[in-house]
């Protein structure tokens, strides 16, 4: 998509709010648009300009090579990111990130949205509270998550040799599909310990 019109079209517009309810792709329930990511490509066109001022090549062929040098990368990227870009026609450098200013993290309505570090995204949740409260369910799902991607060592030999599919084992197991995929094709992953973390505290 390259256009606010073409991204509001796939959206649910909530009147109250304003919000643009995004419908299509998500990753971890986040919005995800391919879009044109407007950094990549500035950089792109500047790595072009550096080489052509120093080419021997023909002139034709240095601007045909500009010319595509300046058509937009196009990525995969955070809905809120895309629609940024696409409304104030610069990109996002690194170092900054887009965030929110509305409560829902399914909006990619580019007034609800800012650009910034870090920090001032900070300033920002801490002013409005964004994340009041949710301290419980962050930790909560960070522990699952962790209890999702760490190996008990009695499990290992079962993972091995078991004939089930990554799937199945997991389901019964208690670990993620791509756990068992990586332990089973040699990647390194985590083994959980037995007992305490630090054992030899617990006297």
């Amino acid at each position: 998509m390259r256009t606010l019109e073409e991204v509001r079209a796939r959206c649910e517009v909530e009147e109250i709010t304003g919000c643009w309810v995004w419908t299509g792709a998500r990753s971890s329930d986040i919005p995800r648009i391919y879009a044109p990511d407007l950094y990549a490509t500035e950089q792109r066109l500047n790595a072009a300009l550096a080489i052509a001022f120093e080419s021997p090549r023909p002139r034709a062929k240095i601007i045909a090579a500009l010319v595509e040098a300046m058509d937009p990368v196009m990525e995969a990227q955070t809905g809120r990111r895309a629609t940024w870009q696409m409304a104030h026609g610069k990109g996002v450098k690194d170092g900054l990130f887009v965030y929110n200013t509305c409560r829902n993290e399914q909006c990619v309505n580019p007034a609800h949205a800012r650009c910034g570090t870090g920090t001032e995204w900070g300033r920002f949740t801490a002013k409005t509270g964004k994340h009041k409260g949710q301290l419980a369910r962050m930790l909560a799902n960070r522990r699952i998550a962790l209890a999702r991607t760490t190996v008990k060592p009695e499990h290992v030999q079962e993972i091995l040799l078991s004939p089930e599919t990554g799937l199945a084992i997991g389901a019964r197991l208690g670990y993620s599909r791509t756990i068992v995929s990586k332990y089973r094709a040699g990647h390194p992953v985590a083994h959980r310990p037995i007992g305490s973390l630090f054992p030899g505290l617990a006297s």
